[in-house]
């Protein structure tokens, strides 16, 4: 949002600018020219074709100067054209990265599921792990039980048997 905002804010900047410098341009090319004060090119060439621009008819100089406004018109226009080129470009450029900044929230979303749930089976493991050792040790112990028994039993069987 701040991005767009500087944006527009460049554009409008841009516009202002471009605007004082056609103001400058048209002045300084009228006064040079001889076309007096007046800032209005249009208004110029109004006056030309009526025939109060002088003497009734264009002269050399004044023809000159009406290709002259021709072309910078022609650059002006150009000039535009190449800004709002770029505008769009630029406008491309932001589109592409907000899908890439999407993109990537979605990994990063993924990486952090996908450690949770690893985190998750490890805690199931470690638990397997434990219940398997408290078997382990309590079978041990029957074992040890079994055997004493029947190391009792023989024993008893021996003493019976010296006895007799």
């Amino acid at each position: 949002m701040e991005l767009q905002s500087l944006s527009q804010s460049l554009r409008k900047q841009q516009k202002a600018h471009l605007q004082k410098m056609k103001q400058n341009q048209t002045g300084s090319f009228l006064k040079s020219n001889g076309m007096g004060s007046s800032a209005d090119p249009l208004e110029f060439l109004d006056r030309l074709e009526s025939g109060r621009g002088g003497e009734g008819g264009m002269s050399e100089a004044q023809l000159q100067g009406l290709v002259a406004m021709e072309e910078q018109a022609g650059d002006r226009d150009r000039q535009v054209t190449n800004i709002v080129a770029s505008i769009e470009e630029l406008s491309q450029v932001m589109k592409d990265l907000s899908i890439l900044i999407v993109d990537q929230g979605t990994v990063l979303d993924r990486i952090d599921y996908n450690m949770q749930a690893t985190g998750d089976s490890v805690k199931a493991g470690v638990l397997e792990l434990e219940r398997a050792e408290k078997h382990q040790k309590s079978s041990r112990n029957w074992l040890i039980i079994g055997f004493l028994s029947i190391a009792c039993f023989i024993m008893l069987l021996l003493l019976l048997a010296k006895s007799l």
